[in-house]
């Protein structure tokens, strides 16, 4: 095996960094730069035990249009302590975005990162504030390669001001999120000026439909408009839902900038959104200070994050049951990561689970065991009938549980040959990788003997033994070649360890077994059972170890 990725031993070593946080961490619950920056628009992400802020970054020692040249990432694993890692995307005069990038908003398919952003260009003689969203993509949210050219601006949308050479027009703060009503979609909303009205601002939406870097227009979401929120201004847009109704959030102006409305449908029209207000009515006190808010969900906790000053606030949501909330700082405890010890075990074998935490100290983590179906389904399982704790009491940064492996019995008329179990926390923050567990071979009451000859593509049988204290050695023989896996197991189906993995050609082929068990230790005199897995189906062989 090679050496890993550098993208694993950034991870790693992140993970070290923030394992040596101090324990007098701050009070409160945000993330602040430190001097000469302060942040202003953002994106905030749970990913893989971290969260992660992405934002706009001022340099408070520069004029105006000198900063806001790069994007800064903050990271944290419980809300509380933040490392500040390099920034990214920094502009290049060669660039579309050589004068400023702002307003960062990711997400992920299939483990790659999107990040849309605004990219600000400047052209002698031309403009000095040309504004567009761009995109750049990552496997590992540190390094990011940008698209040539602007996936989207104003000159695509019919409705929308467009003059490159008037410095008050708006084309910004992109959000991006997927459709709920078809997953294959995405869809951005974003900051402009109607042609209509161009002294004011409204929010704009638009949808791509596989291709990331095309965009098409959907019309303003007018529910932001002047008319509605009695404000020229609708900056920073964001939307989640919760219990089926829909929240848009905005930056506007006045004394209390942060507005909400509230929405069955994210692309509903003007009669179907309700406009809520500033949230400082909602929450009963001053808000005047907030702005730029975002919204992050990490399992059932929701998170309102937002611009407070010189630093990012956050706080968790407590939901009302009208569907309004209330707001309260985050617990510090997390449960940042789970894992497994292998990634595959034989049933009744020994298996470690993990759990990484922080501030764990006289805390549990409540846990489900499932099994995921085949047509990717999840079962519960009992967590007594399974063996396992259903509270697990944390005993560090990493705790180490130990689990005996068991595969549960077929649902219904479902009948599974083996099983790919997770452990989810109850409050769904955290899981682990599918662990697959394979089943004991037949127990030796039920025939172990098979036919050979029974389809013809198949064929195992043990070889006489040579000469005393010679290996024992099956005779695989294959119709045609393919991947198989030859396992071992005593008596009460116990997996001693696996003598073969591999593609194997057709014809036969002879595999040894040297008595030994996987940990090299000197299996017993006695008899043991072969199986033999393949595409083509299973054959089992009995064969007798002498002393």
């Amino acid at each position: 095996m090679g050496p890993p990725p550098s993208s694993m031993l950034r991870a790693l070593a992140l993970a070290a960094l923030l394992a040596l946080a101090p324990a007098d961490r701050a009070r409160a619950s945000w993330m602040e730069p430190p001097p000469p920056y302060r942040p202003k628009d953002f994106a905030i992400l749970w990913y893989q035990g971290f969260y992660h802020i992405f934002y706009t970054r001022i340099d408070t020692s520069l004029p105006e249009t000198a900063t806001t040249r790069d994007l800064g990432h903050a990271v944290s694993s419980d809300l509380y302590y933040w490392e500040q890692l390099d920034p990214i995307l920094t502009v290049d005069p060669a660039r579309w975005d050589n004068a400023h990038v702002w307003a960062p908003s990711v997400v992920i398919e299939n483990g790659v990162f999107h990040l849309y952003y605004t990219g600000v260009s400047s052209r002698a003689g031309s403009y000095s504030s040309r504004e567009r969203i761009g995109l750049a993509t990552s496997t590992d949210l540190l390094n990011w390669t940008r698209t040539s050219a602007p996936v989207f601006a104003c000159d695509l949308v019919p409705w929308a001001y467009c003059d490159s050479l008037d410095a008050g027009t708006a084309f910004r703060d992109p959000f991006v999120m997927q459709d709920p009503g078809d997953p294959r979609r995405r869809l951005v909303y974003y900051s402009a000026n109607p042609a209509s009205d161009p002294g004011t601002m409204v929010v704009g939406v638009a949808e791509s439909d596989g291709d990331w870097t095309a965009w098409s227009d959907l019309g303003p979401l007018w529910i932001s408009h002047l008319a509605s929120t009695g404000s020229n201004v609708a900056e920073s847009p964001h939307l989640f839902d919760h219990n089926g109704l829909w929240y848009l959030f905005l930056t506007v102006n006045g004394s209390e900038p942060l507005a909400w409305a509230t929405g069955p449908d994210p692309l509903g029209g003007p009669s179907s959104w309700t406009y809520r207000g500033r949230l400082s009515e909602l929450l009963g006190y001053s808000t005047a200070a907030w702005f730029a808010s975002e919204h992050v969900r990490n399992g059932s906790y929701d998170y309102l994050a937002f611009l407070n000053g010189q630093r990012i606030e956050i706080k968790r949501m407590m939901w009302r049951a009208d569907g309004g909330f209330d707001l309260a700082d985050p617990n510090g405890f997390r449960i940042t990561g789970m894992g497994w010890s292998a990634p595959e075990v034989g049933h009744g074998d020994s298996v470690t689970l993990t759990i990484r935490s922080s501030w764990w100290m006289g805390r549990s983590a409540a846990i489900r065991l499932l099994r995921v179906i085949p047509d990717g389904t999840e079962e519960p399982l009992s967590m007594e009938a399974m063996g396992m704790a259903s509270s697990i009491p944390l005993t560090g940064d990493t705790t180490f549980y130990r689990w005996r492996a068991v595969v549960p019995p077929g649902g219904g008329v479902i009948s599974y040959a083996d099983a790919d179990l997770i452990v989810r926390l109850e409050d769904g923050t955290a899981e682990t990788p599918k662990l697959r567990v394979d089943p004991p071979p037949p127990p030796p009451e039920a025939g172990w003997a098979q036919d050979p000859s029974e389809d013809g593509l198949i064929l195992l049988r043990p070889r006489p033994r040579r000469a005393p204290g010679a290996p024992v050695e099956f005779l695989v023989e294959l119709q045609l070649a393919g991947e198989v896996r030859l396992e071992l197991f005593d008596l009460q189906g116990r997996r001693l360890r696996t003598l073969a993995e591999r593609r194997m050609p057709a014809g036969a082929t002879v595999i040894d077994w040297n008595g030994r068990d996987a940990a090299g230790r000197r299996a017993r005199p006695g008899i043991y059972f072969a199986r033999l897995r393949t595409q083509w189906g299973t054959r089992v062989a009995r064969a007798v170890l002498e002393p």
